[in-house]
């Protein structure tokens, strides 16, 4: 028995620390803050060029654009926005072959990551960020289990 409340002490205790990575409800944008810039990830066949702005203290504003390495055509374009409504966080993005936006709702969110879920959706469901070591993001696109994708970016 002391030694769960040894380690409930610590997990209590870690949580109010500066800087934590443990993910906890997304109330407010400012948690999100790492996400803004510009980011880049390359593969063999394309560029995948994604960029965040906050243009509020409430929204920040996104694009995601894939370009083919070989033509230098442009694949697919995304227009992204995070929005914080009565203390939750949406992710909302715009893709050409949908006619309305799709809306993903914040689950989780830490100074390192955050997931965002649409369980109606058809695909994604999914969309998990994170960040490592400050210049490089993860972002993890799936049906929620087994069927994605991932794309790996650097900070511009």
């Amino acid at each position: 028995m002391a030694t769960i409340r040894a380690l409930f002490a610590c997990i209590l205790l870690a949580s109010f620390m500066p800087g934590n990575a443990f993910a906890q409800a997304c109330e407010s944008l400012a948690t999100l803050k790492w996400l803004l810039g510009a980011w880049r990830a390359q593969d063999e066949r394309s560029t995948t060029h994604e960029s965040w702005d906050q243009v509020s203290p409430k929204t920040f504003e996104g694009q995601a654009e894939v370009v083919q390495r070989r033509s230098g055509e442009t694949e697919g374009l995304e227009t992204l926005r995070l929005v914080e409504m009565s203390g939750v966080v949406y992710y909302i993005a715009k893709v050409g072959h949908n006619d309305l936006p799709v809306a993903f709702r914040a689950l989780e969110c830490s100074d390192t990551g955050a997931t965002f879920d649409n369980p109606e959706h058809d695909f994604p469901k999914r969309l998990v960020y994170r960040l490592e070591g400050g210049d490089r993001l993860t972002v993890e696109v799936s049906d929620g289990g087994s069927k994605g994708f991932s794309l790996e970016f650097l900070r511009q």
